[in-house]
Order: structure tokens, then sequence, then C-alpha cells
């Protein structure tokens, strides 16, 4: 949990100045000693440094925390929703060694939601905790390796959807969250028409409009729908697959 203290922490002074452990304590509601060891835990990764005896600055990692929004988002998220269960998975396996139900893995026991609802429900009832795990997915996009680009930019290696693109056709983002990767290609592809699937809750938090280009804007669509159930977005038939079914991606969608 100390991470998740560090955005926090990282905001109480401005990123190009310095504070003493002293001012800095007034801030919080730590005692001096317990802030000092945690600061000092946190220097040891590299989030702020001590330039003299009882002085704290900023590092690179540091102004980070306190100014990108989706970095603070992701710590949030991974801190207080994602360790906290992943601490109690040996426990709902012992109990439920099948593993196969969505209301009784390590998420249920640390929230106290055993037998009573998924995850999903859970973040559905916590308009912040929505957000929060929203933006903590849009962050995925920005380190190496998880760019849209990759997925993208045909020379990076990414897919080739020419002539989806020419057929007019449909993609489909099964768990988009905030539509980034559908923003992406609609910037590349001009004549594809893109739906963005997501839970309710993440649908109403997202952005609007989706872009700041409105050619790329228009031909997204975000529509709330849990992929547990059976697939809405279909041919004009009503059927999926078919030759003419939409393109279905469904990417980083199973490390819960």
């Amino acid at each position: 949990m100390f991470l998740c203290l560090m955005p926090v922490t990282a905001k109480l002074f401005p990123v190009n100045s310095t504070i003493t452990l002293a001012e800095l304590q007034t801030k919080t509601s730590l005692d001096p000693i317990n802030l000092a060891r945690l600061l000092r835990l946190a220097m040891a990764n590299g989030i702020f440094r001590e330039p003299s005896h009882g002085v704290i600055a900023h590092t690179a990692a540091s102004r980070v925390l306190a100014e990108d929004d989706d970095m603070q988002a992701w710590i949030g998220f991974n801190g207080e929703d994602i360790f906290r269960a992943a601490g109690h998975v040996l426990q709902s396996l012992e109990a439920y060694p099948e593993a196969t139900s969505l209301t009784r893995s390590g998420f249920q026991f640390a929230f106290d939601t055993v037998d009573k609802e998924p995850m999903f429900a859970t973040f559905g009832k916590d308009p912040v905790r929505a957000r929060r795990m929203g933006r903590a997915m849009a962050s995925l996009t920005g380190g190496e390796g998880y760019e849209p680009s990759f997925f993208v930019d045909v020379e990076k290696g990414g897919y080739d959807f020419s002539d989806l693109d020419a057929a007019g056709g449909t993609f489909v983002d099964i768990g988009g969250s905030h539509g980034f990767m559908c923003v992406d290609l609609a910037s590349k592809y001009k004549n594809m028409k893109f739906v963005v699937q997501d839970l309710q809750k993440t649908v109403d938090s997202a952005p609007k409009p989706l872009s700041a280009d409105p050619q790329v804007a228009e031909r997204i669509t975000l529509l709330a729908h849990d992929f547990f159930t059976e697939q809405v977005t279909k041919d004009a038939d009503g059927n999926t697959p078919s030759p003419h079914s939409p393109t279905y991606l469904f990417l980083q969608k199973s490390h819960y």
C-alpha cells in the first residue's frame, strides 16, 4: 500500500521545488518517523530524493506520480483493488478449488462479496472506482510494447485492416474501455465503423467526444455490453460469425 501513498505525497509540494521533512509532515496524518521511513523506502526505488539531510526533492519518477493522472489511476487500481484481491487468491482456491465462479475469486474474499456479485458489478456500483479502472486501462497504452501503434501500424507488425476498411466493415473492441484503440484505428482507416463494448459505468465515464477529430469520433459507437453474455453486434442477418460478420478484438481481457 506504500506505493498508493506516493502519488498523494508527490502532489504535496511543487515539482520544481523542495520541502523539508518537517514541513511535509504537517501536510499528512503520518508521524515524522513513519513518514521518513516511507519516503526513504520510496527513494530506494527512485521515487523522491534527499539532496541534503531532511530536505525532500522530486525525481523524474515522483514527478510522473504528481502529474500523470493515468499513472495515478493505475497505481490506485492495482494497489487498492487488484493487490488486495491477489492476497486472497490462495484463500479462494482453498475454499473453491474448481475456480469456475465469477463470485468466488480472490477479489470477492478481499471485499466481502463472496457469492454476492462479480468484480465488475462491484465497480459498477462505485463510479469513482469504475472511472479509475478505465483510466488505469488507458495508462497501458503509454508504455513500451503497449502502445496502440503496435497493433495499428503494419510496419511494426500490426494488423492490416485495408480489406475491412475498403468494404466499410465494422470493428468491435470487446471490453474496449474508453475506445483508445479504436480512436487510433479510425485515424488510420477512414471508412471502417467501430463499436466499443464495455460495462455501462465504463461507457458513462468515457470522455465526450472520444476524439477531437469529428471524422474519427462520428464513426465510433460506445455500447454497454457484458462480454459474458451473448454478443449483440452481429452482421446484417443477425448472425455471428458469418462471412459478413464484424471483426472482433478481444485484447488483454483475461488477466484478472
